[in-house]
């Protein structure tokens, strides 16, 4: 799943500007929350034909750790199901033979 802008411009107050900071960092706690929530929520999507690299996305999270896009080859045959997920510049293959 990609993952959409979150980035949330803070209203400004002319005339108030301990307003503006509060409103500042309340954005920055909503920001916070959907990133959360988007680095959580997953779905998988299944294709009939092998992903190439540039079509799994990874990205890095504030902690360091990464995230990849994974893609599940489905097959007839029961016994040959495939997960792709990106590993920096490498595809990497899960096969379940």
């Amino acid at each position: 799943m990609k993952q959409p802008d979150i980035n949330i411009p803070a209203p400004r107050f002319k005339n108030d500007p301990d307003a503006s900071r509060q409103m500042a960092a309340y954005t920055s706690k909503i920001q916070d929350l959907f990133r959360d929530l988007y680095s959580k929520i997953g779905t998988v999507e299944v294709v009939s034909s092998a992903p190439g690299l540039t079509q799994l996305d990874e990205r890095g999270l504030p902690d360091g750790s990464m995230r990849s896009d994974v893609k599940i080859l489905d097959d007839a045959t029961q016994s040959n199901r495939k997960l792709y997920y990106r590993s920096g510049s490498n595809l990497r293959l899960i096969d379940s033979a």
